[in-house]
């Protein structure tokens, strides 16, 4: 019998596998599954039973699993893995087409850092995470991306307020790590809002004077 957390498990697992984020769909996938003591339906280790009554009750637990895999993914993955009829074979399936260090997916990836671009709408973080997020399923493919190339691509989708201060982290010496990068950029951006708002303080303050002025 299923626990309550399995049937509902679409409320744990938010992320929708894509092909730039099976290690991060994996991550919240996987130890989730284990939770439930049913992580063995998809690695094989806990085999469909020959009696009969046990037999109904594991593909009734393994339809579950199915049904959690499919609402975990997103539009580009789900025709994979139509025809499968186990969980595991959706899971081997899935981690073959996204796990894979394949050519085909190592460049697909590096195209995706081509299109990298913070949005108007979206944060600095956010957009370093994406960055981050692709770097890693490069790495999981065997076609890691140096520290330096990494920071080149944020480099390249910063916001123009942020553009005065890579000449500086560019000049560095040290190897620019992410985490670096993410505490410096979150830094300045701190430090430009606190000089925005006193400059909006200041000029409120001008125009209330004002009136004072021109009376005198």
């Amino acid at each position: 019998m299923s626990s309550p957390a399995l049937t509902s498990a679409h409320h744990f697992i938010s992320l929708k596998l894509s092909s730039t984020n099976s290690l991060f769909w994996k991550a919240q996938t996987i130890p989730f599954l284990h939770g439930q003591n049913v992580y063995g339906y998809i690695t094989g280790t806990i085999p469909r039973h020959l009696d009969p009554t046990a037999a109904s009750d594991w593909d009734d637990q393994d339809a579950i699993i199915m049904s959690l895999l499919i609402v975990s993914l997103s539009e580009e993955a789900l025709p994979l893995i139509v025809d499968n009829t186990t969980s595991q074979e959706k899971w081997n399936c899935l981690t073959s087409a996204f796990g894979s260090a394949s050519n085909i997916r190592i460049m697909s990836l590096n195209l995706s850092f081509q299109d990298l671009s913070q949005h108007n709408d979206e944060s600095m973080v956010a957009s370093m995470q994406h960055a981050k997020t692709i770097s890693g399923e490069l790495s999981a493919s065997g076609s890691p991306l140096r520290p330096n190339d990494l920071c080149l691509h944020i480099f390249r989708t910063l916001h123009k307020d942020l553009h005065e201060i890579v000449p500086t982290l560019l000049a560095r010496s040290e190897p620019l790590t992410y985490f670096d990068l993410h505490g410096v950029l979150l830094s300045h951006k701190c430090m430009l809002k606190a000089s925005q708002q006193k400059s909006a303080l200041i000029d409120k303050v001008d125009s209330s004077d004002q009136p004072f002025a021109n009376s005198t």
